[in-house]
Order: C-alpha cells, then sequence, then structure tokens
C-alpha cells in the first residue's frame, strides 16, 4: 500500500559549482492545477510510493534520464532559484554535467542517490 513518507528535498550540485534544491512531496496529490493551487474539482491521488526505495529509484531517473537530465529544465531551474528571468527557450542537450545528487529525508539526515564516476 502506498503511503505519505513525507517531505523530501533533493541537492542537485553541478560539476560547474552551480545547483540547486528542489521539493519533493510524497502525500497526497490532486489532478490538474499547479504551484499548488487547484480547480474545485480537482480529485485526490493516493501517494505514489510505497517505500523510500521506490523513491530514491524515481528521483535517480528523472534526474539523470528523465524530463529532469536536459540542459533546457535544469538552465530554467537554475534561473528560477536565482531570481531571474526564464528564457523563452532555453537550449537543450547534456553539457550541464552533474556532479551529485542527494536526497534530504524529513528527518534531515542525507543519502547519497548518485554522484559523478
Amino acid at each position: 500500500m502506498n503511503s505519505d513518507l513525507g517531505t523530501y528535498h533533493i541537492r542537485v550540485q553541478f560539476t560547474n559549482g552551480t545547483g540547486y534544491l528542489c521539493v519533493v512531496q510524497t502525500g497526497r496529490r490532486y489532478t490538474e492545477g499547479a504551484q499548488g493551487c487547484h480547480p474545485l474539482d480537482a480529485e485526490a491521488i493516493l501517494p505514489p510510493f510505497t517505500n523510500e526505495e521506490e523513491l530514491f529509484s524515481a528521483l535517480k531517473y528523472q534526474h539523470l534520464e528523465g524530463n529532469h537530465s536536459c540542459d533546457c529544465n535544469r538552465l530554467s531551474f537554475l534561473a528560477s532559484v536565482a531570481g531571474q528571468p526564464l528564457t523563452e527557450s532555453p537550449p537543450c542537450g547534456h553539457t550541464l554535467e552533474l556532479q551529485t545528487l542527494t536526497a534530504i529525508r524529513p528527518d534531515g539526515t542525507e543519502h547519497l542517490l548518485w554522484k559523478q564516476p
């Protein structure tokens, strides 16, 4: 059965010294909406993970091979955390190299998900 594992943070560090923290909510979610706002007819979705191992596997995939692995998204995230305007079409590619990917648990302990070989 899926359960709410709590709020995790992911520290994404690149080889050029930049990086960011992002929040991962593992609890109940709602359909549609963005940035925490949802229409009144939104439906509740059960938590997506049954254990921490599933969560960590999904996070590694997302950052190493999935949507967060492309330069266009990584540059958008970096601009957002720096308070800079987002460019209309950041370049796609895989030039912004990941150095480490670390999960920070709700209790503050850390788990290294990936480190550049």
